[in-house]
């Protein structure tokens, strides 16, 4: 209650202000702290009720996707009734490990056994040929493309092939012009 007076002794008016308390907004999002290129991130709002983020273009979803070419901070309006809050996330970007297969031959010779295919470039591996290791062995009995899949430590990947088919052994024959050797001429 408000009671005013004046320097003459005069009370005024009694007025009772009305006044809403609300609890402030305090908004948390939970993503990830980095995703691999070309791969997309959920971001997750919580503690308002109604979002908007300042993504190009700008959403009012929550949950988001993000697929974030580079490091990027994200922002957060959550408002609550008449409050807003401001945050912010930042989302880095890994990069894709570059995985290549090294042959211990380019061509498979059915007779010389099999050939080793090692892969490198990456932390752990996966070959078609069920091969979890970064050597994968290879005895094709026709064209087969082999493939493996690295993973990094940031959980980012890639991929290569190395295409390979047998060759027989050859055939070898041995012939003179003449019939008859002589020794010393």
């Amino acid at each position: 209650t408000v009671v005013g007076s004046s320097t003459a002794g005069c009370i005024s008016n009694v007025a009772t202000p009305s006044i809403i308390v609300t609890n402030s907004v305090i908004l948390s999002v939970v993503s990830p702290s980095a995703v691999c290129i070309g791969k997309s991130g959920t971001l997750t709002a919580s503690g308002a009720s109604s979002y908007s983020w300042t993504t190009s273009p700008g959403s009012t979803l929550n949950p988001i996707v993000v697929t974030p070419a580079v490091p990027n901070t994200y922002g957060l309006y959550g408002t609550v009734g008449s409050c807003t809050a401001f945050t912010t996330v930042f989302v880095n970007v890994n990069p894709n490990p570059t995985v290549t297969i090294a042959p211990s031959h380019i061509v498979y010779c059915v007779d010389n056994g099999p050939t080793t295919m090692t892969a490198s470039g990456a932390a752990t591996y996966s070959w078609n040929t069920g091969s979890i290791t970064n050597t994968a062995i290879a005895t094709p009995t026709s064209v087969i493309t082999y493939s493996v899949i690295g993973t990094d430590i940031n959980g980012c990947t890639d991929v290569d092939f190395f295409t390979l088919g047998p060759a027989g052994s050859p055939t070898v024959t041995a012939a003179t012009s003449d019939a008859t050797i002589c020794i010393n001429g």
